[in-house]
């Protein structure tokens, strides 16, 4: 518990001025490349429904839906701009999905209560860097599946969103603690088979939950309502011992203050799970110069092994656009039909039955062949190794670790601008979209988020 305690009187002690300002840079583009993917989904049918659903149960008027405008509560708010951020797939990977609930939490909450953006940056580090931390105590041994049905990324996001909120509301060391300790009582079972099988329901179980549920905890937590002290290490019911086998605690103090996660971020250009980028990169490397997909034979493509068992499956059963953004083969015929990334319209619910009745589309999708590459251990997850075999015999291979976005192939600011005012701009129209950009290259020095928030609501 010892290790748990250290990491919560760090991010409840932590100041601006202990931040490097690369790391404060990359947290304010962060927030632009989230506000890029929700603004873009903004209209989706899913958030018109949810808006539906969470106004029967919500009637406060404390912080603003993005883009609608619809006032809830500051969970309720976070929890709906939280799963619209995550409709796309193409919102950051920064320790698995933190800021999908950490940035949309940020912000409704300090919409409320007029907080100033240096403080809702250093709620974002905060955020990203608790989340990465849990992560990595016990991700290269989370039981099976079959054992703890519960996916990796509603317990980090409920844990980072946690920490977020405990931050933007001052706690003190032991209410961090107590915080943090509440968090593992309120993580959703986000049941590993409904994010396999591509339902609506994904994206609230990524994002939307652990974003009201992370300020809940805080909210409690700061109220005096404490949860049992080990919560997480207990091995009479924690969390830990039921979600993995061994564990390594160190991991959440190892270099605490001198290794920052923001300082590699991990960004998307393809609308798609994370797990497809460098093989998507790599086919469309591969056959730049093929323009008649005749020529292709076949498409062999290895990852990690969890990896290929999240986006290798069938091609049948894609009814959904989470599960097209969730099938290897799919989005390799798209991004081969069109040459380039996997935009939203790709994965588009009105977009896939026609794709799929397309017998050239599907002949595509049938010479592309997922397996698991057992070499690959947790450091390599995202990597992938692709074959591409052409008429005549000749193959062409590559390797990839690091899709465009993620490690040592970072995007640059002009590339992340330019994402950004794809998404944004149909929406929010040319002039807003670049007030908001203005916005948040400066946000360090804005004194009330609010100001940001306004830009963004119809």
């Amino acid at each position: 518990m010892t290790q748990l305690r250290d990491l919560a009187e760090w991010a409840a002690t932590l100041t601006i001025d202990d931040i490097p300002d690369e790391v404060l840079t990359q947290a304010a583009w962060c927030v632009l490349d989230l506000l890029g993917v929700t603004v873009a989904a903004s209209r989706d049918d899913a958030v018109t429904r949810l808006i539906a659903a969470e106004r029967t149960m919500d009637d406060s008027r404390q912080a603003r839906v993005l883009v609608r405008g619809d006032r809830f509560s500051v969970p309720a708010a976070a929890r709906i701009n939280a799963f619209t951020s995550s409709l796309t797939e193409l919102a950051d990977n920064v320790s698995v999905h933190a800021n999908e609930a950490n940035i949309p939490l940020a912000l409704a909450y300090g919409e409320h209560h007029g907080v100033n953006g240096a403080d809702v940056l250093v709620a974002v580090v905060v955020g990203a860097e608790t989340a990465r931390r849990l992560h990595d105590v016990y991700y290269d041994a989370k039981r099976p599946a079959s054992e703890f049905p519960v996916g990796m990324t509603s317990p980090l996001n409920t844990f980072g969103s946690a920490f977020t909120a405990a931050r933007l509301m001052g706690a003190d060391p032991q209410t961090m603690l107590d915080t943090a300790n509440v968090s593992f009582n309120l993580i959703a079972s986000a049941l590993d088979v409904t994010v396999m099988r591509g339902s609506e329901l994904k994206p609230m179980l990524f994002s939307g939950w652990p974003s009201a549920c992370g300020y809940t905890a805080a909210t409690y937590a700061a109220h005096g309502l404490t949860a049992a002290p080990d919560s997480f290490f207990s091995p009479q019911g924690g969390w830990l011992p039921g979600a993995a086998e061994v564990w390594n605690a160190d991991e959440f103090t190892r270099d605490l203050g001198t290794r920052w996660e923001l300082q590699r971020p991990d960004r998307k250009r393809h609308a798609a799970c994370g797990f497809s980028h460098s093989a998507l990169d790599s086919v469309l490397d591969l056959t730049r110069d093929v323009t008649d997909m005749d020529r292709i034979e076949r498409i062999d493509v290895g990852l990690f092994p969890f990896g290929a068992q999240t986006v290798g499956g069938p091609a049948d059963g894609i009814t959904t656009s989470t599960a097209a953004k969730f099938n290897l083969r799919y989005l390799i015929a798209s991004a081969l039909r069109c040459g380039s990334v996997v935009a939203i319209g790709d994965t588009a619910e009105g977009t896939i039955p026609g794709r799929l009745a397309d017998p050239e589309f599907v002949k595509v999708m049938d010479k592309v062949t997922v397996t698991a590459n057992e070499e690959y251990g947790f450091a390599r997850r995202f990597t992938s190794d692709v074959r591409v075999r052409l008429a005549g015999g000749e193959e062409r291979t590559a390797v990839l670790d690091h899709a465009r976005g993620r490690g040592d192939n970072q995007l640059t600011k002009t590339e992340l601008d330019e994402k950004y005012t794809t998404l944004a701009a149909p929406v929010l129209g040319d002039e807003r979209a670049e007030q908001v950009r203005r916005v948040v290259d400066e946000l360090v020095g804005v004194d009330d988020v609010t100001t940001l928030v306004d830009l963004l609501v119809d």
